[in-house]
């Protein structure tokens, strides 16, 4: 005799507690069933239909032609509304204990404007926790701790950019099938240079409500145990696997650590040494202790020129071996976590150049710089076998 919850079953409800992969507008439905069975489909098979633009031409033949279907961001559309009212849900509380989050939310602004006015506010709330914890945010010019305040910086394009930029015909997929979807974790399957991959990534987020919704792109352990689900899948399927990294690092609160984030990343590492399709793995911004490298078990990895990879936070490793935050620029080079001092330790295998400037000045330039990484990446790792494949990742990381 008790009182079911609001919305209890519904198919929200399943998408939101990671049951399902994803809400399909049944306007949408033949489209996307096309890409997802295109993308099954096996690679021996001769009659194959081997890119999104051939599925989507095919679509337009015959009766009930969705010839103008665009599956990329309707796929994507029903997910991210759920987060987005997420988002402004969380949004609004926060504005009852953050007065300038409040009038952000109070003022009438377009669309661009209210996610310039976001991107301002998170500016702010960065330089205010650098005073409160009394860390310089001048940087040298050239240093690891420029690296770190550029790699960090709220313009920077996050993952999505990337991914819009790289993968045709991306459907997200959603969920780790036992208890959320976690949106730090932006993941599912798409077509890069007419082949079919799995992509993986960390998402940040864009303004401030979504870098609320995606807990500032810290993955919970649901999040790696959806990437994991997918690798599987990737792995099945015989698809590549490209990831992308940006993370300071694993939320590490209690509910985390109460629901396994450990053995969720501990997991991950396992199965990537393990799997028989190319992985590619590529630092964007931050890439932050096991967090990171639970994504970056990969045969190639590579890092953009501004980006940094580290054990722990320089601020946590002052304050550990110093007792003193206020020496993470000195920490940051004791570490040698920009990308030029990672490549040499042999840690990484490229540094990707980002363009004239930092990637959020020329978000363009930094987007194809990737791009053609990745694509010459896959070509060099397509002709080795799965045994193969498994032997030269484990022996490029044994050498560490």
């Amino acid at each position: 005799k008790q009182e079911l919850p609001e919305g209890f079953q519904t198919a929200e409800f399943a998408l939101e507690h990671g049951l399902i992969d994803a809400i399909v507008e049944r306007s949408q439905m033949r489209s996307v069933l096309a890409q997802l069975l295109a993308l099954h489909a096996p690679a021996d098979d001769p009659g194959r239909i081997v890119t999104y633009h051939s599925v989507m031409d095919a679509l337009s033949v015959g009766a009930d032609a969705y010839g103008s279907v665009d599956v990329a961001p309707e796929a994507r559309a029903v997910g991210e509304r759920i987060r987005d009212e997420e988002a402004a849900g969380l949004w609004r509380s926060l504005a009852e204990s953050v007065p300038v989050v409040g009038e952000l939310i109070g003022r009438p602004e377009t669309p661009e404007e209210a996610e310039e006015a976001s991107r301002r506010e998170l500016e702010r709330h960065a330089r205010r926790e650098a005073r409160k914890s009394g860390v310089s945010c001048e940087a040298a010019s050239g240093s690891a701790w420029e690296s770190v305040q550029i790699a960090r910086n709220v313009r920077r394009p996050t993952a999505r950019r990337y991914l819009d930029g790289i993968v045709e015909g991306f459907i997200e997929l959603h969920g780790d099938r036992a208890f959320a979807d976690d949106g730090a974790i932006l993941a599912g399957i798409g077509w890069i240079s007419g082949h079919p991959v799995t992509v993986i990534a960390q998402e940040k987020g864009v303004n401030l409500a979504d870098r609320v919704a995606r807990n500032f792109g810290c993955p919970q352990p649901e999040g790696y145990r959806k990437s994991l689900r997918l690798m599987r899948e990737a792995e099945k399927f015989g698809r590549p696997i490209l990831c992308l990294v940006d993370t300071q690092g694993a939320f590490c609160g209690t509910e985390a650590e109460e629901r396994g984030q450990g053995n969720a990343i501990a997991d991950n590492l396992v199965a990537m040494a393990g799997l028989t399709v190319p992985v590619v793995s590529v630092l964007l911004g931050e890439g932050g202790s096991g967090g990171a490298l639970a994504l970056a078990v990969g045969n190639r990895v590579a890092m953009q020129e501004h980006a940094v990879y580290s054990v722990l936070s320089p601020e946590g490793f002052a304050s550990i071996l110093w007792k003193d935050r206020t020496r993470a620029p000195e920490a940051a080079e004791a570490m040698r976590m920009d990308a030029a001092s990672v490549l040499e330790c042999g840690i990484i295998d490229a540094v990707i150049s980002e363009g004239e400037g930092p990637a959020h000045e020329n978000p363009e330039e930094a987007v194809a710089a990737v791009r053609d990484y990745v694509r010459i990446a896959y070509k060099e790792l397509a002709d080795l076998s799965p045994d193969e494949l498994v032997r030269q990742r484990q022996e490029r990381f044994a050498k560490f």
